[in-house]
Order: C-alpha cells, then sequence, then structure tokens
C-alpha cells in the first residue's frame, strides 16, 4: 500500500489517496494512526481517504475489526470524521459504515467525490 496526502486548508479537509494493495486491517490501522499524527500535528479532524485506486483485499471479519478499533486508538479517532471513498459500494462497505457507527465512530461511505467531500463540509 502506498498513500499520499493532501491538506485542503479552505476547507479543513485532509484527503489521503490509496493506491496498490490494500490488507485489512493491518493497512487500516495504519491509516487510523496516520490520521491521529496528523489531527495532532495539523489539528485537522476530517479526512476523506479515497480508496478508489487500491485493490482491496478484506473480509467480513476484518472489516469488523477495523471499524472497531480499541482502547486509545479508538478514543481518538471518535474525535474524527472521515468518508470512505470507493469505486463502488457493496455491502461489505455498508457493514464496515454500520459497525463503526454502531460504536460511536463518526465515518460514511460514498463512491461520489462530490458527496463525500459535502458530507464532510456539512458535518465537520
Amino acid at each position: 500500500m502506498e498513500h499520499t496526502f493532501e491538506l485542503d486548508r479552505t476547507n479543513d479537509i485532509c484527503t489521503v489517496t490509496i493506491t496498490g494493495e490494500f490488507h485489512s486491517p493491518q493497512d487500516g490501522f495504519r491509516m487510523q494512526y496516520f490520521a491521529l499524527q496528523f489531527f495532532a500535528e495539523h489539528d485537522c479532524h476530517l479526512f476523506l481517504f479515497d480508496l478508489t485506486g487500491a485493490e482491496i483485499f478484506t473480509g467480513t471479519s476484518e472489516a469488523y475489526d477495523i471499524a472497531n478499533p480499541k482502547g486509545e486508538l479508538a478514543e481518538g479517532l471518535r474525535r474524527l470524521r472521515g468518508a470512505l471513498l470507493y469505486s463502488i459500494l457493496t455491502d461489505h462497505e455498508y457493514f464496515l459504515e454500520n459497525v463503526a457507527v454502531n460504536h460511536g465512530f463518526s465515518i460514511k461511505v460514498f463512491d461520489q467525490h462530490a458527496d463525500a467531500i459535502e458530507w464532510l463540509k456539512q458535518n465537520g
């Protein structure tokens, strides 16, 4: 997995573009830690994770694990909002969103970039 990021100071949104092979939950946890570190350094709590260029390797139990982090990681992530952008939305992505929301995280999945940005701006 490779990732780049760009900070839009106008909207205070950090866009993280993920490419290559994305293995869940390992790479998902890497991105969660990245978001916490970025928040600490830049005081930006809105994130768009663009996975449209990634090949995603995951399953139901892996989606559950990444959507339900524990301990200090979970406490920190509850202060952030994340939009996850996919090429196609399936039941799997909606399952991840549902688990995360049920555990108190502000996450929503999208297949349209403009919709993800609008959601972040409206609910930031």
